[in-house]
């Protein structure tokens, strides 16, 4: 599962640039063409994947498929999914509009280094959260990272040069990046093993809300209050969201992770 998340984010946070770069040297065909072609690759290497049958002994009547919301939907997830969207609402802004905002700013090239610089922090530091992680488990890697998150909003509010803006995205990607797959690998520990799927299903379900939400709650707050304030706000948001994580989330008793360990990078 860990590495999986990681080259899900890597794509993800790579495509901001590839995307820009084919756009202003190519026009918007052939970087759709490149999307498309990339859509068929996924296909394709997709249909190559075989996997060993495994033999389960079930009971007849469970090995109905239903398709029901009880059946969709894991309760004990919820909690923790809507913790994931509240800090998926926090991220939108950096991913809708941190590039123009580098526009506005006059950076120039170096206004599309911040995904790149994202990535390289995201790969680099990785492995080492995800031993963190079985080690010692989330409570104080979810601190360490939501704080670090933060703090790039900050600096983000405030850069005025390319360097500071760098650095900014440096820490947002060394807090989110590694916060989005802790509280993944999390939502799978949060329910039963036996419906795994299930909880994954339910804690992305709802993240996509908080992603989507926050796309569009950013265009509407970006035109009225600008760039600066809109991302100092957004840390002020990140800390209430993380004081909401400890009082519905960080408080209950520590779980094993033995689930966790064999999914987590």
């Amino acid at each position: 599962m860990g590495y999986f998340v990681l080259s899900s984010n890597r794509a993800m946070v790579a495509e901001p640039f590839f995307g820009l770069f084919s756009f202003e040297r190519l026009g918007a065909f052939w970087m759709l063409m490149f999307a498309l072609v990339c859509t068929i690759a996924s296909l394709l290497s997709f249909l190559l994947i075989h996997l060993a049958a495994q033999q389960v002994k079930r009971p007849a009547a469970k090995r109905q498929l239903r398709l029901s919301l009880k059946q969709m939907i894991e309760p004990s997830v919820l909690p923790l999914a809507l913790i994931g969207a509240l800090f998926a609402l926090a991220y939108a802004p950096v991913l809708s509009f941190v590039s123009v905002y580098a526009k506005s700013l006059h950076f120039g090239e170096s206004g599309n280094l911040f995904f790149v610089i994202y990535a390289a922090v995201l790969l680099v530091s990785r492995p080492f959260t995800g031993r963190w992680f079985d080690a010692r488990g989330p409570k104080a890697l979810v601190v360490f990272c939501t704080a670090s998150f933060a703090i790039g909003l900050l600096l983000l509010s405030m850069a005025k040069t390319a360097e500071v803006y760098l650095l900014s995205a440096a820490l947002i990607g060394m807090g989110w990046g590694n916060l989005f797959p802790i509280l993944q690998t999390m939502a799978i520990q949060s329910g039963p093993l036996s419906r795994s799927s299930s909880s994954l299903g339910t804690f992305l379900s709802v993240f996509d809300v908080g992603i989507s939400a926050g796309s569009f709650l950013t265009g509407v707050l970006m035109a009225s209050f600008g760039f600066r304030t809109l991302y100092a706000a957004d840390a002020a948001f990140l800390l209430v969201v993380f004081i909401l994580y400890f009082s519905m989330v960080g408080k209950k008793p520590k779980k094993e992770y033995s689930h966790a360990r064999q999914e987590h990078a």
